[in-house]
């Protein structure tokens, strides 16, 4: 059991929605770190409710860091933020890296997943569209006291995590946005059936 995720019906779920070029987005990336499965799995239930026509069976039974032994995590049915739910790490966890990108999608969706290095050579990756409603329904966000509303004043996904602005660190702010734009791009097209454009 999850909470209920609510989408906004206006927005096309029949196809990957649309991105910005780097040039015409000016906000901040939250780039954020943890050991929490829990984190990988409320992201893939956005993206279940967000991509519906990929199915992401593969994902949820590869968890990072759940080992075949370990019973299958449950997300709260009240929205709690995920990485303040207890996780023990053990020797041989994975960093998951999480970014998230305010308005990537031309259709006003924002752009949150995350990528593990498995290897060398091999990487897992998973990003998907999301509202700010679906980070409230699965935990994702996590606002304090005398917040502004800026999305900078706000903890994504990951308790251990910085806001990269652009216009001061660009170099790393456009890799964080590559990882969207190119690697995940890329990937999609693979799970899409390798068409050159699935959008």
């Amino acid at each position: 059991m999850c909470p209920a995720i609510q989408l906004d019906m206006s927005k096309d779920y029949t196809k990957p929605p649309k991105a910005h070029h780097a040039a015409d987005i000016t906000t901040a990336i939250y780039q954020g770190e943890t050991c929490n499965p829990l984190v990988c799995l409320a992201i893939i239930r956005v993206a279940q409710a967000n991509l519906p026509f990929i199915n992401f069976s593969s994902a949820l039974n590869h968890l990072t860091n759940l080992s075949p032994a370990d019973p299958f995590p449950q997300l709260p049915k009240e929205p709690t933020f995920v990485d303040d739910i207890a996780h023990m790490p053990r020797a041989g966890d994975k960093i998951i890296k999480t970014l998230f990108i305010p308005g990537y999608y031309t259709d006003g969706r924002h752009a949150l997943g995350y990528y593990v290095r498995l290897t060398k050579y091999k990487t897992s990756i998973l990003f998907t569209p999301c509202t700010e409603a679906n980070l409230q329904q699965l935990g994702l966000v996590a606002t304090f006291e005398g917040d502004t509303g800026a999305w900078e004043d706000a903890v994504i996904a990951t308790n251990k995590g910085t806001w990269k602005d652009k216009e001061d660190e660009s170099f790393s702010w456009t890799i964080l946005f590559n990882w969207v734009a190119v690697c995940w791009k890329d990937r999609l097209r693979l799970i899409m059936g390798g068409k050159e454009s699935p959008w």
